[in-house]
């Protein structure tokens, strides 16, 4: 997915009510990746974006839009690369921050 820098900041502007954010990073501490978490009615809708480090160059807003994309589309699938460590932190942010929510 080819997306401009305007047009990340533009999405997560547009974003009703506030995104979590947890970034991946790799072990030279770049973000490689982005997890969020946003609240629609009762539940809890997570996204996830990856950044291809040998073709792209991180950059968060791109990422947090990408993963905000698929929060919103009601995105189920997480792919096998992200560490199930990271979704459990962004799982519990969530579930601190949007109390009375189906986690």
């Amino acid at each position: 997915m080819s997306m401009n820098k305007e047009t990340a900041r533009k999405i997560i502007e547009n974003n009703n009510g506030p995104v979590i954010r947890h970034h991946i990073r790799d072990m030279n501490n770049v973000p490689v990746g982005t997890l969020v978490a946003i609240r629609v009615g009762d539940d809890i809708r997570y996204g996830w974006s990856l950044c291809n480090t040998k073709m792209d160059s991180p950059n968060k807003n791109v990422g947090t839009a990408i993963a905000l994309n698929r929060a919103q589309k009601f995105w189920h699938e997480t792919p096998n690369r992200i560490n199930p460590e990271h979704i459990a932190v962004i799982k519990d942010k969530a579930a601190r921050y949007f109390k009375g929510a189906n986690v």
